[in-house]
């Protein structure tokens, strides 16, 4: 396809879409369900409707960015919420290569026990507690 066709058919296709910065929720769902039918094609997508793809992908992202975004977790309450949210105990995440006696809790400033990570030690087999504020 030529450069004036592939650019007619892009021009097309922003007047039928006419994407513009994403503003709603709305508006995001209508360029996600657009995005779809896009990549539905897969490798019979024209060069014209995969420009459409990657316009419609960053105004996506810089929306959802803005909006959705996760807020900054510390990896105790990350994994506490993954226990939580799967009904998993501090036993559960032994993986048998410990012995159970070295498993150690701690408490957090919430009061939550969660194990405490281990290092091996260079040379031998003993486990030693690593400070969760080093890593």
């Amino acid at each position: 396809m030529s450069a004036t066709a592939v650019r007619s058919e892009y021009a097309a296709l922003l007047s039928s879409a006419l994407p513009a910065v994403i503003r709603s929720g709305a508006e995001n769902e209508r360029y996600i369900a657009l995005l779809e039918e896009l990549a539905r094609k897969g490798n019979r997508m024209t060069a014209a409707e995969r420009r459409m793809a990657e316009l419609l992908t960053l105004l996506i992202e810089d929306f959802e960015d803005k909006h959705y975004a996760l807020k900054a977790s510390n990896p105790v309450d990350v994994l506490a919420e993954l226990m939580s949210a799967n009904n998993l105990k501090q036993k559960d995440l032994l993986d048998g290569s410990a012995p159970p006696a070295s498993f150690q809790k701690f408490s957090t400033a919430s009061g939550s026990s969660l194990p405490s990570t281990f290092a091996d030690s260079a040379g031998d087999s003993t486990c030693r507690r690593k400070s969760l504020s080093s890593s």
